[in-house]
């Protein structure tokens, strides 16, 4: 049954004992319009680990021969691509009255990062880029000295569209995430449990529209 169906039965159908209760109410109306609907949506998340890690030109951080290659980089970088399909929101709305996004990004690694999010088109175009193209900074994780985790770090980050920049995504096909890494500063004890660790992104949407002639 559709959520239009739904709503007019509940409304309509469901109101008979209310309306023998009170005298003198208006009737009902044979139609409801312009019903405003609010809801919260998973958008996309990507988890990484190392072994998608990846890096550009020769070493430049000395250390031993038996560490792993990318250790001897001082950034190393992560990027994902994860399929969206907005298209149902704006199908079903006349009006997206507000349109705004929740990003979460935890981090177990001790090494801080640099995170950038967008949402491209089918041909690749990038149609919005949180933050104004800027990186989201986030601290690096604790772990003891075992290499266990002791607290992930996290950073959250809301981004409200305005009217104008609403219609901007109604033909976005995915979510990039892109990592950046500093590793200079990490302990060189704490490379060989590198592998134990994630970084996780997640992105939800709130929206508020109108849905029109139920």
């Amino acid at each position: 049954m559709s959520i239009k169906r739904l709503i007019f039965y509940t409304l309509v159908l469901g109101s008979s004992f209310l309306i023998s209760c009170f005298s003198g109410i208006e009737p009902l109306p044979s139609k409801i319009n312009d019903l405003s609907i609010s809801m919260s949506v998973p958008v996309g998340t990507g988890e990484f680990t190392i072994n998608s890690a990846y890096f550009v030109g020769l070493p430049n951080i000395n250390l031993p021969e038996n560490v792993p290659e990318w250790a001897k980089h001082d950034t190393i970088f992560f990027t994902d691509t994860v399929p969206v399909d907005l298209s149902k929101i704006y199908e079903k709305s006349t009006t997206i009255t507000t349109l705004a996004f929740k990003i979460n990004v935890w981090n177990e690694y001790p090494a801080g990062c640099a995170v950038q999010v967008k949402f491209t088109n089918t041909a690749g175009d990038t149609l919005y880029s949180f933050w104004n193209n800027k990186p989201l900074m986030i601290p690096k994780g604790d772990i003891f000295a075992t290499g266990k985790i002791f607290r992930p770090s996290y950073k959250g980050s809301v981004v409200t569209f305005d009217k104008s920049q609403i219609e901007t995504l109604r033909t976005a096909e995915n979510l990039i995430f892109l990592i950046k890494v500093g590793l200079t500063s990490t302990p060189t004890w704490s490379i060989s449990y590198f592998s134990n660790y994630k970084f996780t992104c997640q992105v939800g949407a709130r929206v508020d529209f109108v849905l029109n002639n139920l």
